[in-house]
């Protein structure tokens, strides 16, 4: 949302005074993060300019899930289709601009409404026909800090591997607390 000019001038700025074009680091690479109006609402000149930029740029947006019961379940005041239309915008930055990675985070979790496994299923595979290797998906596990029932992790760690080994786009762990 800082619009095409912020970004582009700090991330130049940055090039400059930490003279990273003498650098020993090859490919330096610039992390942003987004919402998911950012992403929806970002104009085509600012990846275009992220794109021309001396740096990888990684983009992670938070997109939660696409169930819209478990988005009322975390509170997150954002409409399915807007999630959708992120990931569709993520995909196809993803395909078109070489320098640029946008990822996004969801949650995964063994007490979120039944519905949000099989609509995160359903949209990591939809838009390919073949295993696709930018635009990695985070699963962050969301557990009750009480919660040290091993079957209650396992259970995670089996929906884990069920989004994995089902999706084409690189799926991992995000692990902010200890699974």
């Amino acid at each position: 949302m800082a619009g095409r000019n912020l970004p582009e001038f700090a991330a130049e700025h940055s090039y400059q005074m930490l003279d990273l074009g003498r650098s020993y680091l090859k490919d330096p690479r610039l992390f942003l993060f987004g919402s998911v109006d950012s992403m929806i609402l970002s104009e085509e000149t600012t990846f275009e300019s992220l794109n021309k930029l001396p740096f990888l740029t990684h983009i992670n947006i938070g997109l939660e899930s696409p169930d819209p019961a478990t988005l009322a379940v975390l509170r997150k005041p954002v409409q399915t289709e807007r999630v959708r239309e992120a990931y569709e915008r993520m995909v196809d930055v993803n395909r078109r601009y070489e320098k640029i990675e946008v990822t996004a985070n969801f949650v995964i979790g063994d007490n979120l409404p039944p519905e949000h496994l099989p609509s995160l299923l359903d949209l990591v595979r939809s838009g390919f026909n073949r295993p696709f290797d930018k635009g990695s998906i985070y699963l962050s596990p969301l557990i009750d800090s009480g919660a040290e029932d091993g079957g209650r992790k396992r259970e995670i760690l089996r929906k884990f591997r069920k989004v994995k080994t089902r999706s084409l786009l690189p799926i991992f762990l995000y692990l902010i607390q200890r699974l």
